[in-house]
């Protein structure tokens, strides 16, 4: 009936995992599920709001962290963005960080970096560009006296391996910037092969594409 899990119309059962954005008509419902338990339990897990284009990027990301335990969300569109942030303010939902790739920020990333660190100084914010592949000092230093933590360049090449040593250091700038504990490359390299292996790859670009939601079982 229009219902939406993360962005995707639902059209048959799907099952749902910790952090899955339900959207039902004008109402969003986050999805949190923990199956640990006893006195250690984290009260509330680190969570990541991810605005990215990037197939290839995107799924790194989403494996990466999701591996990681960090709850991350993945949006490809930025419809009422800043709405979506008030909206998760309100709630009490905000996360600790934003990944924003800035070719699919639909406006000026810099003027929202402004805004989000007025309004939420506690909300980190990271900016991607998943179109280029180096980034001067001097465009990172502008990125950041505008309110953003880092600005990372894209990973393009479909052969993950050789961007096994600039994956780990990103990661590690994400980690460091929510609090945790930085990763060697060793502990990354069976998360990316894993990813090379399950991933149908796109012959017409660089990207590939993700694989299918996994659906409910009897």
């Amino acid at each position: 009936n229009g219902s939406l899990v993360n962005d995707h119309p639902v059209t048959e059962p799907v099952l749902l995992k910790n952090g899955d954005r339900i959207s039902i008509g004008e109402t969003a419902i986050i999805f949190e599920h923990n199956s640990e338990t006893g006195p250690e339990k984290s009260a509330k897990p680190l969570q990541v709001l991810m605005l990215h284009s990037s197939t290839l990027q995107g799924e790194v990301w989403q494996e990466v962290l999701s591996t990681l335990k960090i709850s991350i969300f993945w949006t490809a569109s930025d419809n009422d963005f800043t709405n979506q942030i008030d909206l998760d303010a309100a709630a009490n939902r905000l996360p600790q960080l934003l990944l924003i790739d800035v070719r699919a920020y639909d406006g000026n990333p810099y003027y929202f970096c402004r805004w989000c660190h007025n309004k939420y100084p506690k909300v980190l914010i990271i900016l991607i560009d998943s179109i280029r592949e180096e980034i001067s000092n001097l465009e990172c230093q502008v990125a950041i006296k505008n309110g953003a933590a880092k600005l990372f360049s894209a990973i393009q090449n479909k052969d993950l391996r050789l961007n096994f040593s600039k994956i780990t250091t990103q990661v590690n700038n994400v980690l460091i910037a929510l609090g945790n504990e930085t990763v060697t490359e060793d502990t990354l390299v069976p998360i990316l092969r894993m990813l090379e292996d399950q991933s149908s790859y796109d012959a017409s670009a660089t990207m590939f594409t993700p694989p299918p939601q996994p659906q409910a079982t009897e």
